[in-house]
């Protein structure tokens, strides 16, 4: 799968902080799901890397991602976009660019 996301990082947040992100990550989700451009929203709200290029991860194989992002992401066809998943890392929206079988 190559997907792109929007990170908003909760590690080391208290409680208050989190539900404060959460909102904001709410917030976000519903522009995207409204016609606004992932890439540019990942360039604003993104705490990741990827976050200068529009969210863009790559291609990701199974396993080699945490289990509820390989979850969300290997259920979508390309070109939709996740709900809120939560990880370890934070709250991610994912959106799937395009989708290969695996080969050598």
């Amino acid at each position: 799968m190559k997907v792109a996301q929007i990170l908003f990082k909760t590690t080391g947040k208290n409680a208050a902080q989190i539900k404060k992100i959460n909102k904001t990550a709410e917030e976000v989700l519903a522009k995207i799901r409204a016609g606004a451009n992932f890439g540019q929203m990942a360039q604003k709200y993104s705490q990741d890397a990827s976050a200068s290029n529009g969210g863009v991860v790559g291609w990701i194989t199974r396993g080699q991602t945490v289990e509820q992002f390989q979850d969300a992401a290997f259920s979508l066809n390309p070109g939709h976009v996740s709900g809120l998943i939560h990880t370890s890392y934070g709250i991610h929206i994912i959106k799937v660019l395009a989708k290969q079988t695996a080969h050598l």
